[in-house]
């Protein structure tokens, strides 16, 4: 069925993919939402993120934040609304603080109980010799269901 069969008010005069638009209908209203891209660049406390409705996730650098909710919550949100047959979540943090592991934990639970993507993998990229951070990976890993882990090791940076 055809949305403007459904709703036939509505004028499409172009292509749109309704994988990507929410559309609630309650008591006659209708409010629609389109997920776009989310895009953070990256600072000396902050990492670079660049997550596509199209389910190619980055997190890139160092996150040391000064409110972890304020940062984290728009992803867990992006998350939880994002639909798509497979999502990769390419990770590679050189740091992170508490704060800001717990929340990461937050946002891969999210992404792993999100029954709206099919299948879903972490690429966990670490520093060689940074045995910490694979450790950590690893409780992460094993808090999560449905989604495969990768690991990554790449030449220690001098």
């Amino acid at each position: 069925m055809k949305i403007t069969e459904i709703m036939p008010f509505i004028n499409i005069s172009y292509p749109i993919q309704l994988s990507f638009v929410t559309i609630n209908i309650n008591h006659n209203q209708i409010k629609t939402t389109i997920m776009e891209r989310l895009v953070h660049e990256t600072t000396t406390y902050m990492p670079r993120v660049d997550f596509s409705v199209t389910g190619k996730l980055e997190m890139e650098g160092r996150a040391i934040p000064e409110d972890a909710n304020k940062f984290f919550n728009p992803l867990i949100e992006f998350v939880d609304r994002i639909e798509a047959k497979e999502v990769v979540f390419e990770i590679n943090l050189e740091y992170f603080n508490t704060a800001a592991s717990k929340k990461l934990l937050e946002l891969m639970k999210h992404l792993d109980a999100n029954n709206k993507i099919n299948s879903a993998r972490i690429n966990w990229h670490f520093e060689e010799g940074d045995e910490d951070s694979v450790e950590t990976a690893e409780i992460y890993e094993e808090s999560l269901f449905r989604t495969n882990f990768r690991y990554f090791e790449y030449a220690e940076v001098a």
